[in-house]
């Protein structure tokens, strides 16, 4: 068997499936001329006879009233509900209620409005003369109206089109990389049965995973699904079709957002449980969590009892119960969360896609799959070397020998200083870092958590190089930021245990005996017994407890 990483190795018995696939794909559709004053310009002449003296605020604000008033009209005659939302309302649930119940309905279902701030050109003429001075886009944007076109597509089922009224009429295209391979799937006869956003148990997961590799190894498709929509369903309305072949008017597409899922499909729900709450009560200290969310619901899973307090539903539904880990570096966010009644899901999100320092077009789409997939790789080894830690015998005395690193003697890891545990105990949490770490962002850390307001970046740099020189921290070839090994990880994970969890609580408890019932927690029951067999040892050793 191939592992994927460190979490799917050790746990590889309790599995029954195990799955890779792309999830929520959002890719921008724009006009390259259009982004520019003097090809807005140009476009306006295009539209006027080559004449631009109507180009004004207001004339291109009610390009936007136009299209809303051909929108209403359509969608009057047609049936088509129009629906007003929020900016903060989630469209895709709401959605969810009017898709069509006929299995090979293919077009429009639903429209929704809104309003939110987007880029919108300004025209400012001289007062007496008359000609354009300034044409530019604000750099605060406006909250203008915005249009969710909601469609349901042969090939990839619910897609969504937001696209913004006023011209240069910039969209977005939102997919569903699981609705992409179910259906690919029924194509293929692979035997899959769904809970929502996932497979479960009763589906083949090694061909369902063979299709989201596939998938994620592809450019996709984007251009041919966008294509055969965003023309004739959304543009139409603030845009002929006469008109957009007279401006040789065509949308470029890149990647914005991504979404890279991994799906452990558990034996029993309750397995699932035990090794999730366990792995969320020993990873929340030690990484330094501080956005961890319990969200309660109706849906219970197997021999489990159903849950009473309920406060909020993690879905509109309020199905199930859902314990969220999630860590936050910058664009990209690293979540951990129990979904359906027995699958654990890890997934990686990039909120913009510039922050991988890639290229985005299309045909680039599966280096920027690749990229996340690597890096939700690292993100689970170091997650499960936080869970699971060890080390070893000489670990301690070789940390704490002084070495070289490159052409300079280094001290050794004197672990009874206060600066140094604070550094050692940021690692795990900096291990998570997608794109690794900097000096100056330990500095950071070290100033926010250990309380060491004087601490320099020349410290930072000073420590970064003992604990390269002993293995503990790396830099990896042709990179300029550090990564924490994730079998270092682990030691690191396992002294603070340790020392933390075992030898303090213990010889605090040795000079004293506790009166009252006896503990419950098991752990507080071994803590007892090892005092116990402490204070007989040091009474053979002749030192007072």
């Amino acid at each position: 068997m191939t592992y994927r990483d460190g979490f799917h190795e050790h746990y590889a018995d309790e599995l029954i499936g195990l799955y890779d696939c792309p999830d929520r794909l959002v890719f921008l559709a724009y006009n390259p001329l259009l982004q520019s004053g003097g090809g807005f310009r140009q476009f306006w002449r295009k539209l006027h006879d080559d004449d631009d003296s109507t180009l004004t605020t207001d004339s291109v604000a009610s390009m936007a009233g136009d299209m809303m008033r051909r929108l209403n009209a359509y969608c009057g005659k047609n049936g088509i509900p129009l629906l007003e939302a929020a900016s903060d309302d989630r469209k895709g649930e709401a959605a969810e209620a009017y898709i069509p119940k006929d299995p090979a309905f293919t077009g429009l279902f639903l429209v929704q409005k809104s309003l939110a701030p987007a880029p919108v050109w300004h025209v400012e003429r001289h007062g007496t003369k008359g000609y354009i001075y300034k044409l530019y886009r604000p750099k605060k944007w406006p909250r203008v109206r915005i249009v969710f076109f909601h469609i349901m597509d042969p090939e990839w089922g619910h897609v969504t089109i937001r696209m913004c009224c006023h011209p240069p009429f910039g969209a977005m295209i939102i997919l569903n990389g699981h609705e992409r391979v179910r259906r690919l799937a029924e194509e293929r006869g692979v035997e899959f049965r769904t809970d929502g956003n996932c497979f479960i148990e009763g589906s083949d997961f090694d061909a369902l995973d063979t299709l989201g590799g596939k998938l994620a190894a592809s450019a996709m498709d984007v251009q041919k699904v966008a294509d055969r929509w965003i023309y004739s369903c959304c543009l139409c309305f603030g845009l002929s079709t006469a008109l957009q072949e007279a401006t040789g008017f065509r949308y470029d597409y890149s990647v914005f957002q991504m979404e890279y899922s991994r799906n452990y499909v558990f034996t029993r729900g309750s397995e699932l449980d035990q090794i999730y709450q366990c792995l969320i009560d020993r990873t929340r200290r030690r990484l330094g969590l501080e956005l961890l969310k319990t969200i309660l619901g109706f849906k219970h899973r197997p021999h489990k009892r159903p849950i009473i307090a309920i406060t909020r539903s993690c879905d509109a539904k309020g199905e199930y119960d859902l314990t969220t880990l999630t860590i936050t570096w910058g664009a990209l966010k690293l979540k951990i969360y129990d979904k359906s009644g027995r699958l654990l899901r890890a997934e990686v999100t990039v909120n913009n896609a510039k922050a991988l320092r890639c290229a985005r077009s299309l045909p680039h789409i599966p280096e920027v799959m690749e990229r996340l997939r690597a890096i939700l790789d690292r993100f689970m080894n170091n997650v499960q070397s936080v869970n699971i830690t060890f080390v070893g015998p000489d670990d301690l005395i070789r940390w704490a020998q002084p070495g070289r690193a490159g052409g300079h003697r280094t001290a050794g890891i004197n672990l009874n200083n206060a600066r140094v545990r604070t550094v050692l105990s940021l690692l795990p949490l900096l291990s998570t870092a997608p794109g690794g770490f900097s000096s100056a962002d330990l500095q950071e850390r070290v100033r926010a958590n250990g309380g060491h307001r004087k601490y320099t970046i020349a410290m930072a740099r000073y420590d970064l190089r003992k604990l390269r020189d002993k293995g503990l921290v790396r830099v990896p070839p042709h990179r300029r930021k550090y990564e924490v090994p994730a079998e270092m990880v682990a030691k690191v994970c396992a002294y603070f245990t340790i020392n933390d969890e075992v030898i303090r609580p213990v010889l605090a408890s040795c000079g004293r005996h506790r009166r009252g019932p006896k503990p419950q927690h098991p752990i507080d029951a071994i803590r007892m017994r090892m005092r116990d067999d402490l204070v007989e040892l040091f009474g053979e050793l002749g030192i007072a407890a």
